[in-house]
C-alpha cells in the first residue's frame, strides 16, 4: 500500500513538474538600435508558433518560456534568432538589433594618376566581377559567409521595394495593418519552409506584398486561404526581384 502511495505521489510530482515546464507566459520585450527604439519589427516564437509586432515605441508582448527560440526580422536591419535563457527578464526583455551595412569595393589610386569624376558611381558598384579572394567584398547582410561568398546585396533590394511603395502605395494604404493581419494567420514555418524565405527576408517580403493595392481586401474581409494563394503569387515576383539582386 505505501509503495502505491508512494509511486502515486511521484507520478504527480511528475506531472507537476511536466505543467511547470510547459507554461508559458507573457514576456514584456522591447527592440532597440543603438539607444534608439525599433518599431514594426516581426517577431516570431518558434517553438510556441506565436508571433507579435513591435508598437511605435519598439515594445511587443509574447507568450514564451526559458529556451523557447525567438527571431526578430526587420526593415534595413540585421535579422536576429534569440534563445530565451533562465536569466532573462521577462518583464524587462531588451532586444539589440544592428542596420545592416554594405561595403563598397575599395578604389586605390596611384601616384601620379588623376581622379575621374564618376557620375554614376552605384552603376560600377552594380557591376558583376569575377570572383577573387582578394578583391571581392564581403557581404555582411548575409548569415553564412563562408558558404555565399557573393550574396543578396539587400541594401539595393530595400531601396527597389521602397521605390514600389512610395510609388504604389497611398497614403491610406500605409496606415493598413498588412503585417498583424499576416501574423494572426501564419507563423515562422509559413514564411520559413512554405515560402523558403530566409530569416533577414520576411520583413522584406511582407512589405513587399504591401506594395500591391490588393492588401485593402486582404485585411479587411479576405479568409485565410486567399491571402496565402496571394502571398505564395507575391513570393514568386518576390524571388525574381532577390535573383536580379545578386
Amino acid at each position: 500500500m505505501k509503495t502505491k502511495i508512494k509511486l502515486l505521489a511521484l507520478i504527480c510530482f511528475i506531472c507537476q513538474m511536466s505543467f511547470a515546464q510547459e507554461a508559458r507566459k507573457t514576456w514584456n520585450a522591447r527592440v532597440m538600435k543603438d539607444s534608439l527604439n525599433v518599431e514594426n519589427i516581426m517577431v516570431f516564437n518558434t517553438s510556441s508558433r506565436t508571433s507579435a509586432i513591435t508598437d511605435n515605441d519598439g515594445y511587443f508582448k509574447i507568450l514564451a518560456r526559458a529556451n523557447d527560440t525567438l527571431v526578430l526580422s526587420g526593415w534595413t536591419l540585421k535579422s536576429r534568432k534569440i534563445v530565451l535563457k533562465e536569466t532573462d527578464n521577462p518583464d524587462n526583455f531588451k532586444v539589440k538589433m544592428e542596420p545592416i551595412a554594405y561595403e563598397l569595393t575599395e578604389v586605390v589610386v596611384k601616384k601620379g594618376e588623376k581622379k575621374k569624376k564618376v557620375k554614376n558611381s552605384q552603376a560600377i558598384v552594380d557591376q558583376q566581377y569575377a570572383d577573387d579572394e582578394k578583391s571581392s567584398p564581403n557581404n555582411i547582410a548575409m548569415p553564412n559567409y563562408d558558404a555565399i561568398p557573393n550574396g543578396v546585396n539587400f541594401v539595393r533590394l530595400y531601396k527597389d521595394i521602397a521605390k514600389l511603395v512610395r510609388r504604389n502605395r497611398p497614403e491610406e494604404v500605409e496606415k493598413l495593418q498588412f503585417s498583424e493581419s499576416v501574423l494572426k494567420k501564419f507563423d515562422y514555418n509559413f514564411f520559413h519552409k512554405t515560402l523558403n524565405l530566409k530569416d533577414e527576408e520576411i520583413k522584406l517580403f511582407v512589405m513587399y506584398c504591401e506594395t500591391d493595392p490588393k492588401v485593402k481586401d486582404f485585411t479587411v474581409k479576405e479568409t485565410k486561404f486567399g491571402l496565402m494563394d496571394f502571398m505564395i503569387s507575391k513570393n514568386e515576383e518576390f524571388k525574381k526581384m532577390v535573383a536580379l539582386g545578386k
